[in-house]
């Protein structure tokens, strides 16, 4: 069953990424470029939010099944 994150991880980093990015634009929340910039237009700054957001939806996924043990190394419970 955990093996269905992964696609379902990129599927939410996907279209978090795409939300965060539109909100980011329409507040004005741009990284401006200067001298030291590699980009010379301004750019969204809060793409990062939504693989940050994907990511801890996926982790919260596998403790809810119960398959963090291959990483912490016991079971992990509900219980504890």
């Amino acid at each position: 069953m955990h093996w269905i994150l992964f696609p379902a991880g990129a599927l939410i980093s996907y279209i978090a990424t795409a939300l965060t990015i539109r909100i980011s634009l329409r507040h004005g929340m741009l990284d401006l470029p200067n001298a030291r910039s590699s980009h010379s237009v301004p750019v969204p700054r809060m793409g990062g939010l939504g693989i940050l957001a994907a990511f801890y939806i996926c982790i919260g996924a596998l403790i809810a099944l119960g398959q963090m043990h291959w990483v912490v190394g016991y079971p992990v419970t509900r219980d504890m």
